[in-house]
């Protein structure tokens, strides 16, 4: 927040927590719709698996 030059001190958000979790289960919800319709069970298999292994590469590689 302070780099988009806000002032301190910074609200933490929490009165926006039940909103937030709303918000990402709509999310995750259309996006299967999405996939669901552009990819077959097997490429929608294949996109999980290589997502996966992507986000695990690069937790492996987070500097110390």
């Amino acid at each position: 927040t302070r780099m988009f030059g806000w002032p301190e001190p910074f609200a933490d958000g929490a009165d926006k927590k039940q909103r937030y979790g709303e918000v990402e289960e709509a999310t995750n919800h259309r996006m299967a719709e999405i996939l669901g319709s552009a990819l077959t069970a097997e490429e929608a298999a294949e996109l999980a698996r290589l997502t996966t292994a992507a986000l695990e590469t690069l937790k492996a590689n987070l500097p110390a």
